[in-house]
């Protein structure tokens, strides 16, 4: 088996060790804030948490919006908004100009979900910071870049 076979997996299975210790803080937070969110959140899926993140960062965003971030069919993003609605994570306000369009916002328990997210970030990046010198956070930080802008 050729090294760098060796070395993919090892990252592959460390990569799915920090997602699990994330999902696992982030469960927590989520608990901790809005004992009502933290069951729904673990029955969140990826896909789902990705359409949250979209509709805290647009204030008034539409379905048509998500279907053009996303790059997917109106009635899929129709179907993951109805699902989110119905966990209570977003509500749907009908537009007072045109009533055939309804924008998307995040209820009380989806701004906890997303603000558990946030300070979880913000716990695991302080830890970073207590367990690597400056120099390895540089490192660790240029590496990541690199990661996501490739992904």
């Amino acid at each position: 088996m050729s090294k760098a076979k060796i070395t993919t997996r090892k990252i592959a299975k460390q990569l799915s060790h920090l997602s699990e210790a994330f999902r696992q803080a982030f469960s927590k937070q989520s608990q901790a804030r809005c004992k009502e969110a933290a069951p729904t959140f673990m029955h969140l899926t990826l896909t789902q948490l990705y359409y949250i993140h979209a509709i805290a960062s647009k204030p008034s965003i539409t379905s048509s919006d998500l279907s053009k971030i996303f790059d997917v069919q109106r009635p899929t993003v129709t179907n993951i908004v109805s699902r989110l609605c119905k966990a209570g994570l977003v509500e749907k306000v009908q537009c007072e100009t045109d009533r055939r369009v309804y924008h998307l916002s995040l209820t009380e328990n989806g701004k906890h979900i997303m603000a558990a997210q946030d300070y979880t970030c913000k716990q695991i990046a302080a830890t970073a910071e207590k367990i690597f010198t400056p120099e390895e956070l540089d490192t660790f930080y240029e590496y990541n870049d690199r990661l996501l802008r490739n992904l």
